[in-house]
């Protein structure tokens, strides 16, 4: 378990706890690194993004 300073793919930063083996541990900072955006601008991206409509279900008799 350790608290640790992590730099997401967008630039932002954020002191996360992360818990597990030190292995584990060291491949999800590089992973989250490379791959993730921060919480922020994951929020940005799924606001701008366009809703799509929710179609009803159609029941149908057997």
């Amino acid at each position: 378990m350790g608290k640790c300073t992590l730099q997401y793919q967008c630039g932002h930063s954020a002191t996360v706890w992360i818990f597990g083996k030190a292995e584990v541990r060291k491949s999800y900072l590089e992973w989250t690194c490379q791959n993730e955006a921060c919480p922020a601008c994951r929020r940005e991206v799924i606001a701008a993004a366009p809703r799509e409509s929710l179609t009803a279900a159609v029941a149908t008799a057997k």
